[in-house]
């Protein structure tokens, strides 16, 4: 499990020596993809966490009094804080995650029961508690007022209801994975699904409730964000020119495949030719051409299936009757049916018709593979990338791997040897990167292999090592003000103002060889209120409150 950072900073007001009290303050979150991210760590601990952060109340509303959760150093998963939900029923806590109804999310924390105690959450439809739930998960319960042994708990859904395990004294991690479009939950504790069910709500919030007098609980690095899932595109191309020159004629449900396809994960049918999925479409010069979508898991596996005229002989005409001499084993492409192992990568087949290769007349692409791949530039939150690619390969196509998590980012450029990813990793932390280049004939990618993976590891992340030298004024102001960055010579700096949502409002980006850096922000007629300036040098990150009236 990876640390979820958030930028780490306290906007706090100090009356006297002994004497902080918290203020609202909305760490921004630099996950890519992600709705929120919060590790607790940067609020204050003692305090109720409703008044700290806008996505954080009580089923009621009122906020910082015995119903609000706890910030506290007792325990942490990662950093130094995590919420206490505590004995007694009076924890009602209400993360709030913005009335979500379509798409596909991953949500997660980590939690920590004691042994002998119990712990309770739900899913709400709606930000305003009390409309609905969608899911409820109990700890050391067997149902509301009836507990279990430490260490097993219940899930209740209104489509279905399951039982789990967890350890207890130790941090273990919860996930949802909610698609909204399919209306499905999957749902993963300490890295076991132990349920999956049909889900018709929405995403409004999370109530962490304390159920009863022995309940107790904490939780850290919450995680909301999109699914991206990882997929390989094969592209099967049949040229049918040989076999309309011995007298074939394409009939009316032109050409199609039929395969085992959905036995590897595609959402092409079992051996179906005739199902409209699986039709293929005329490309021009007698080529047909299908591409068939696969999760990433399964390649390596392998591809069972025919070209078909229609439909199945007799309907139609397929590759190789059964009955006749096996065509495929003869050329060495399978037995019966063709065979073709799943790629890692988007790959495509070209044959003709009843043959293993492809036709002598076809011209295809034949890209060869990047070289020299390798990432310089390192610092906190990414680097450069750097590659070579072979003439006639324009187009490239790389994938970042985060190996702790198995989170992919993928981008895609033309005629480009090098890739920067500025604040879009994490810090301390390893990935991979691979890339492909491809032939381009008219809008027809043809792709190489992939790369071999190329390994390297961000920088620590080092917390305002010179805010002293950073001077804004005037504050407050009317959205202009000036920055005055001291000891910030001969490197790259980036200066962003967020507001308190975590909206950018502003940014840019500036390198001088001065060791005196003087810089006005004009933010035009921003809305009266509090913001924040995240300066960032080499892997340096300041963060400074500032307010616009």
């Amino acid at each position: 499990m990876k640390s979820i950072y958030t930028t780490l900073f306290f906007l706090a007001i100090t009356f006297s020596e002994n004497q902080v009290f918290a203020q609202l303050i909305d760490p921004p979150c630099e996950i890519p993809g992600a709705t929120l991210c919060d590790n607790i760590d940067a609020y204050v601990s003692g305090e109720a966490i409703g008044p700290q952060a806008t996505w954080w109340s009580t089923w009621s509303g009122s906020e910082g009094g015995g119903e609000d959760g706890l910030v506290t150093s007792d325990y942490a998963y990662s950093g130094s804080n995590s919420m206490q939900i505590s004995e007694g029923g009076s924890n009602d806590v209400i993360l709030k995650l913005g009335d979500m109804s379509e798409g596909f999310f991953r949500l997660e924390w980590m939690m920590y029961v004691p042994d002998g105690k119990t712990g309770y959450y739900n899913i709400q439809e709606t930000e305003v508690p009390g409309v609905a739930w969608n899911l409820e998960l109990l700890f050391g319960l067997s149902a509301v007022g009836v507990p279990s042994s430490s260490g097993e708990g219940t899930i209740s859904i209104p489509f279905g209801s399951g039982d789990f395990t967890y350890p207890v004294d130790a941090w273990f991690k919860v996930e949802q994975l909610i698609d909204l479009d399919a209306n499905t939950i999957d749902v993963i504790v300490d890295g076991v699904d132990v349920a999956s069910f049909a889900y018709a709500g929405n995403i409004g919030g999370i109530d962490f409730y304390s159920i009863d007098a022995n309940c107790r609980y904490y939780i850290d690095d919450v995680l909301f964000t999109d699914v991206v899932t990882e997929v390989v595109n094969v592209t099967y191309q049949v040229d049918v020119t040989n076999y309309l020159a011995e007298g074939g004629v394409i009939g009316a449900g032109g050409m199609r495949v039929g395969g085992n396809f959905a036995d590897l994960g595609s959402a092409l049918p079992n051996w179906t030719p005739s199902d409209p999925a699986c039709a293929m479409t005329d490309i021009g010069d007698n080529i047909w051409e299908i591409t068939v979508e696969y999760p990433l898991g399964s390649a390596g596996l392998t591809q069972e299936y025919k070209y078909v005229n229609t439909d199945w002989f007799p309907t139609g005409e397929n590759e190789y009757d059964d009955g006749a001499t096996s065509l495929f084993g003869d050329l060495g492409c399978g037995g019966d049916n063709r065979e073709v192992t799943v790629p890692l990568s988007d790959a495509t087949y070209l044959y003709c018709w009843e043959e293993c290769s492809a036709c002598e007349d076809v011209s295809i692409c034949d890209p060869v593979p990047p070289t020299d791949l390798y990432v310089d530039e390192i610092n906190a939150f990414g680097g450069m990338i750097h590659w070579t690619i072979a003439p006639g390969t324009p187009v490239t196509k790389g994938t970042i791997w985060e190996l702790s998590t198995g989170d992919f980012r993928k981008f895609t450029l033309y005629d480009a040897n090098s890739y920067h990813t500025p604040g879009e990793l994490l810090p301390s932390t390893t990935y991979g990167v691979r890339v492909k280049s491809g032939c381009l004939e008219g809008e027809v990618w043809t792709p190489s292999e992939f790369t071999d993976w190329y390994y390297f590891t961000t920088d620590p992340l080092r917390v305002g090592q010179f805010a002293q030298q950073i001077m804004l004024y005037p504050n407050p102001n009317n959205g202009n003000f000036r920055l005055q960055l001291n000891g910030s010579a001969n490197f790259e700096t980036s200066v962003e103002v967020f507001n308190m949502a975590g909206q950018l409002m502003s940014s840019q980006l500036i390198h001088s060889d001065d060791a005196v850096i003087t810089l006005d922000i004009q933010m035009g007629n921003p809305a009266p209120g509090s913001y924040i300036v995240k300066v960032v040098s080499e892997e340096n990150i300041t963060m400074l409150p500032v307010i616009i009236e």
